[in-house]
């Protein structure tokens, strides 16, 4: 009988963290806010912003390039910073699910439009996988 009694217990305490999470109460940004983050941050060229939000094993693919692990997919960052004098980088619409999000983006390199999107593999508030899908018309 003893067991009985401590169920309620044991699903309350349970509800009261599921329903902490989804009201956004937790301290932890959601992947939608991670997700914004990414785009600010890249639009700004802030490069310690973004590669902030890479996991050490990050694994990363785009039409031309694969690379695997922060320092490397960093140095793409890097690449595109350095070698852009006018960068805009906006966000046309961010979906969530799970841990991934997508992110349909325009990129502006020096006067050339890209449209896009991005996969984002999320785990642990970091970015695990980033596949990036372009419109190369």
């Amino acid at each position: 009988m003893r067991y009985l009694k401590t169920i309620p217990a044991a699903i309350i305490l349970s509800l009261s963290i599921s329903c902490s999470h989804i009201g956004g109460h937790s301290d932890e940004p959601s992947i939608r806010e991670l997700t914004e983050m990414y785009v600010q941050t890249f639009d700004e060229k802030n490069l310690e912003g973004v590669t902030s939000l890479f996991a050490e094993d990050i694994a990363f693919n785009d039409p031309k390039t694969a690379a695997n692990g922060k320092a490397k997919v960093s140095q793409l960052v890097v690449d595109i910073f350095k070698n852009t004098k006018k960068l805009s980088f906006s966000s046309k619409g961010i979906y969530v699910s799970g841990d991934t999000s997508i992110l349909e983006f325009r990129l502006v390199l020096d006067g050339v439009t890209l449209d896009g999107v991005d996969v984002f593999e999320w785990k642990n508030g970091k970015i695990s996988k980033l596949r990036a899908y372009l419109d190369l018309q």
